[in-house]
């Protein structure tokens, strides 16, 4: 099964409460940022986002509690090959998610009696899942063997044994769901987590108590990061040299010893590193392991810690690893990154138009890949702001190829700032002519 997340069909969600947020709306897309002050509810959004993604992604298990009430032990008793064993309504399983989405969301952000109510619209036509029982033999003479095959309407999984499982129809179900939202061929996705504050956890070997299942989660990465492959992906030189320019070295993991090494070849052990540094290294161990376009990330305040030029190097690292099908949820109050998104927006249709010597001159000028610039079909912001009932309002921003991302609310800030410089130089004028 295989899953090409680089083009997907719409998955819009409608809350009608979460948390302060009230009558909002947002669609998946490639890359979503959210912005705003703090406190309105960024989180909870890109959690929302990030559920509809935790759902289709490998060894993900939320879908199996749908079948808690079903006695699998007796669903065989009396089944012949073809017989349908088990079956359920989507209306009913869409209607488990959607309530299952505010369960995720008080998961991860620590707060299990969170309230809300939200309608997942997937582009599912299937007014019900039938799932079907066959078995069959293989083998010649004394090879032969019985092998039991479960599917659905469009996927099998084959088992040596006849046993069903909440597993299986799980498996089945998430195949079906990932077909519906992209008709390539399909696969499973891995979804990471990258929480705020992640930069203390990585010399923590022992996994902690926490509240917040945001950071337990963090730790199933950091599991991934160590894991052994049998086959490596191949150097990308253009992500090695887009991570070495954020860090200005390599982060390497030997022997559960992280260390840093500065371009000029001082090594030193990560936790000597400088903050920026250590906030990153989670990211830059994971994304030359895995393929790009297997993975998605929900990556909480990607500019902590980072001076605003290391800020619009990571906007060039995100919009790279966009273009190869990594899919991304961000939450930002970086004025400095918003705007590097929004010269990548930008320079998409004018490179393109532009003669291939000119397009790449004007690159190299300003210290861009072309790689890395991006779509606007694929990005989508929203801006958080709360309103005078004390709720808060979840707008749209319009992205395109000639404003790119708006940031009115940084804007506003700093409006503000000129007009107090204002006022304070008017009145340091007035007592200096009075004196």
């Amino acid at each position: 099964i295989y899953l090409n997340i680089s083009s997907m069909n719409n998955i819009s969600i409608h809350i009608d409460s979460l948390g302060p947020i009230r009558n909002a709306d947002i669609d998946i897309r490639p890359l979503m940022i959210f912005t705003g002050e703090s406190g309105l509810g960024k989180s909870y959004l890109a959690c929302l986002a990030n559920y509809t993604y935790a759902l289709l992604s490998k060894g993900n298990g939320r879908l199996m509690d749908y079948f808690s009430e079903v006695d699998f032990s007796t669903l065989l008793d009396g089944k012949k090959s073809g017989d349908v064993i088990f079956s359920i309504t989507t209306s009913d399983l869409f209607n488990w998610i959607n309530r299952d989405a505010i369960h995720y969301i008080g998961y991860m952000i620590g707060n299990p009696t969170i309230e809300g109510k939200v309608n997942i619209s997937w582009p599912f036509s299937e007014d019900k899942i039938d799932f079907k029982y066959h078995e069959s033999l293989t083998g010649l003479n004394k090879n032969k063997k019985t092998v039991y095959r479960f599917s659905s309407d469009n996927f099998n999984f084959n088992s040596e044994e006849r046993v069903v499982s909440a597993s299986i129809l799980t498996t089945l179900i998430q195949a079906e769901f990932i077909k519906s939202i992209d008709y390539t061929p399909l696969k499973f996705i891995s979804n990471y987590i990258l929480p705020p504050s992640r930069g203390a956890l990585m010399e923590i070997q022992e996994i902690p108590t926490f509240r917040s299942g945001m950071f337990y989660e963090f730790f199933k990465l950091k599991s991934d990061i160590a894991r052994p492959i049998e086959s490596p992906r191949e150097q990308d030189a253009i992500l090695t040299n887009l991570l070495s320019r954020i860090n200005d070295g390599t982060i390497s993991l030997t022997n559960d010893n992280l260390t840093y090494t500065t371009h000029s070849g001082h090594q030193m052990p990560l936790s000597a590193a400088a903050s920026s540094i250590k906030e990153l290294a989670a990211l830059a161990l994971l994304l030359p392991k895995y393929n790009l376009d297997d993975m998605t990330l929900l990556f909480e305040e990607p500019e902590a810690h980072l001076h605003p030029s290391r800020q619009q190097s990571l906007a060039d690292l995100i919009g790279y690893i966009v273009s190869k099908g990594c899919h991304l949820r961000i939450t930002t109050h970086s004025d400095y990154f918003i705007k590097r998104i929004n010269a990548l927006i930008k320079l998409y249709p004018i490179i393109s138009q532009l003669p291939a010597e000119d397009g790449q001159e004007l690159l190299a000028k300003h210290g861009f890949n072309k790689e890395s610039l991006i779509d606007t079909a694929n990005v989508i912001a929203y801006n958080l702001t709360r309103n005078d009932n004390g709720y808060t309002n979840v707008s749209q921003l319009k992205t395109d190829a000639e404003e790119g991302v708006p940031f009115d609310s940084f804007h506003k800030v700093i409006t503000r700032y000129f007009d107090l410089l204002s006022d304070l130089n008017d009145i340091g004028n007035n007592t200096n002519d009075e004196e």
